[in-house]
């Protein structure tokens, strides 16, 4: 009975994490269409393509996390494109003017850049980019008029939370037993480290649908995406 209820718990968690990533996959890819659709109204600012490619990288990202494919490259490989992805939507900020008041002073701020040597260092460097544009987002909505954006840097606050407290997973396989419990997989560590990256994603799909539902084009083609992925998660949680 005991080996069943864990067989249970295990099959519930990893429905919850397939979903999960799906649905990041979907957020992060209507992102990119709001920004490619803003970008194709405008052609002559690139700061909004150059982030729809961004978002459409984290996409890819959480496409290939939702197949849980165990493979050293298959991971590196969706880390490296996950920094690109991240460090496309940095760029993309800082190359924007910020909109200040008439006669209001622009305040400079320092952008730190990390140099990763090994493999390991990719997944903090991840969470830095991560708080930076959420930093980013923020000074836009604050010192400039942009106060639409302030979801947005909520969105990458609670991203960057979970990406920080994922570095804690490079320790799991330590001899200390109670700290190997707590950084193993369904722990309360992960399981809490889920439910910031859901919450942060659940934020950013609310601001993306504030923007979306003016456009009829783009609503359609995402409610309908939308429709598909939840016939599709629904069929697989009760599979």
């Amino acid at each position: 009975c005991h080996n069943v209820n864990m067989l249970t718990q295990i099959l519930f968690f990893n429905t919850g994490y397939f979903a999960l990533t799906v649905f990041s996959a979907f957020t992060f890819f209507a992102a990119g269409l709001l920004y490619f659709d803003s970008w194709h109204l405008n052609k002559s600012k690139k700061a909004p393509l150059i982030r729809s490619i961004g978002f459409f990288a984290l996409a890819i990202v959480a496409t290939i996390h939702a197949t849980a494919i165990e493979i050293t490259l298959v991971d590196l490989t969706s880390q490296v494109l996950k920094i690109g992805g991240l460090a496309l939507i940095l760029i993309s900020l800082i190359r924007e003017p910020i909109l200040h008041k008439p006669g209001t002073a622009k305040v400079a701020i320092f952008v730190p850049l990390l140099l990763p040597t090994l493999s390991w260092a990719l997944v903090p460097l991840s969470a830095v980019l991560t708080l930076i544009i959420a930093a980013w987002y923020f000074r836009k909505a604050t010192e400039g008029l942009e106060k639409q954006l302030r979801p947005a840097s909520c969105a990458f606050l609670f991203l960057s939370l979970a990406e920080f407290l994922r570095i804690s997973f490079f320790w799991a396989d330590t001899t200390n037993v109670f700290w190997s419990k707590m950084l193993s997989s369904y722990s309360v560590v992960w399981n809490i480290h889920h439910i910031l990256e859901l919450i942060g994603i659940i934020i950013l799909v609310t601001w993306v649908w504030g923007y979306i539902r003016f456009r009829l084009q783009i609503q359609l083609f995402a409610t309908i995406v939308g429709l598909t992925l939840v016939i599709f998660l629904v069929t697989t949680f009760f599979f």
